[in-house]
């Protein structure tokens, strides 16, 4: 007996998102229905003019083919001719095509492929994922150019097999790097962890073909050394201002090539091939003094790295206070306040260049912070004399506070960001 994906008796709820948009069309054309009975007197009429419009305007089109080879050249051809396909599509398609007698197996890695990627981000990571992975072995491909440099090197159908399985083998790795917490991980500890969430924190992805090779080929104590290097590297890059810019990208692109062929095989032959996009310690800490954070989760990650650090370096015991990463037990305060009162002299062309320093900001537990607010600096610093955070019981020190007080504070914390964002590994 057949049953409708909304039938009652389908107890499963939607667990991919392409599920979601099926549920979510069949919601809204029950709203769209039941709009219609609501605010029409004849709702039978409306219906029914919907169905003629229907009947009369569109049209299915059934085309059969002597075999599934015919039906792939078609797909190719409507694409040619100006049907807009995504590139998985058309990689599907390609790869389905050459497969051949051995279409099932390239099949089911397919299926495989969908099931890791398709709820970390769907048809977009499909995407990501297969040129990442393309660029890991054939170096930098733009997603312009993918789907021809795959169709090019792709010429027999175990190829294609060889190539669909290798896909839905480093899917779930990929899908991984978005999930820092899963299993996949456990081997490699806490430090390696903590880089890739900082990764994923910083939304950086211009590494991942180099992640990708470095999963597949280092050993597993080297990709422990690994790791956190790349994540602050990618620090750096970030807060100098590089992100974006081609040449980090192909860097990436080119050493992950030389670990899958084997070249590089250690975390210190990596941070040797890797060191012309390294931004010197006098670039980066040139660029920390002048850095605002908008991001309240990164700024509280950078703010929590620097108090460790200097909670460390202060205590004679050498202990560390390990401060609390939930948003709902501390958060970030801004010593001059995002909305000033008359108790600030500050012009306001000035507060908008210092609020978002971050030498203007400091980590509160968050039953102080509810009394903080924009109060005078005087009533804060009692506030933050009360905090066990380093960095703000410092703040507590300061007689007045202003802009020369939080270049002063950025400068500091610029000297102290250098040794914690040192991409050399341990």
């Amino acid at each position: 007996m057949l049953t409708s994906i909304n039938d009652p008796r389908r107890k499963a709820e939607p667990q991919v998102p392409s599920h979601e948009r099926i549920a979510g069309a069949i919601t809204q054309a029950k709203q769209l229905i039941n709009n219609i009975k609501t605010i029409s007197h004849s709702p039978d009429e409306i219906l029914l003019n919907w169905l003629d419009y229907l009947h009369d305007n569109t049209k299915v089109i059934l085309v059969e083919v002597a075999n599934e080879a015919n039906a792939f050249t078609i797909f190719e051809v409507l694409n040619d001719r100006g049907l807009d396909l995504s590139v998985s599509d058309l990689l599907k398609n390609f790869i389905f095509s050459k497969s051949q007698d051995r279409i099932s197996e390239a099949k089911e890695a397919w299926i495989g492929l969908l099931s890791h990627l398709e709820s970390v981000g769907g048809d977009k990571q499909v995407k990501d994922f297969i040129r990442h992975f393309w660029s890991s072995v054939h170096g930098l491909t733009r997603e312009k150019d993918l789907y021809d440099s795959i169709k090019s090197k792709i010429k027999t159908k175990e190829q294609a097999v060889r190539f669909a399985i290798n896909l839905k083998d480093k899917a779930l790795t990929y899908s991984a790097f978005s999930s820092p917490s899963h299993e996949i991980w456990r081997p490699l500890g806490a430090s390696a962890i903590a880089a890739l969430e900082i990764m994923e924190l910083l939304g950086y992805r211009q590494n991942r073909p180099l992640l990708i090779a470095l999963s597949s080929f280092f050993t597993e104590v080297e990709r422990r050394r690994a790791f956190p290097g790349l994540a602050a590297l990618a620090v750096r890059i970030i807060i100098c201002g590089k992100g974006g810019t081609g040449p980090i990208e192909k860097k990436y692109c080119d050493v992950a090539m030389a670990v899958s062929n084997s070249y590089i095989k250690t975390s210190q032959e990596l941070y040797a091939a890797l060191k012309p996009i390294v931004p010197s310690d006098q670039e980066f800490q040139s660029a920390f003094t002048t850095l605002s954070a908008s991001n309240n989760n990164i700024a509280r990650y950078y703010l929590r790295e620097i108090n460790a650090k200097l909670t460390s370096s202060s205590n004679k015991y050498g202990a560390e206070l390990i401060v609390n990463p939930s948003e709902e037990q501390v958060t970030l305060e801004h010593i001059m306040p995002q909305t000033l009162s008359k108790d600030w002299k500050v012009r306001e062309d000035v507060q908008k260049v210092y609020c978002k320093r971050v030498g203007n900001l400091t980590l509160l537990d968050r039953k102080l912070n509810s009394r903080a607010g924009n109060v005078p600096f005087e009533q804060k610093k009692a506030l933050f004399s009360e905090s066990d955070i380093f960095i703000t019981r410092e703040v507590a020190q300061a007689v007045k506070w202003g802009p020369e007080e939080i270049e002063q504070r950025q400068v500091a914390f610029a000297k102290i960001a250098i040794k914690i964002w040192d991409p050399k590994p341990a």
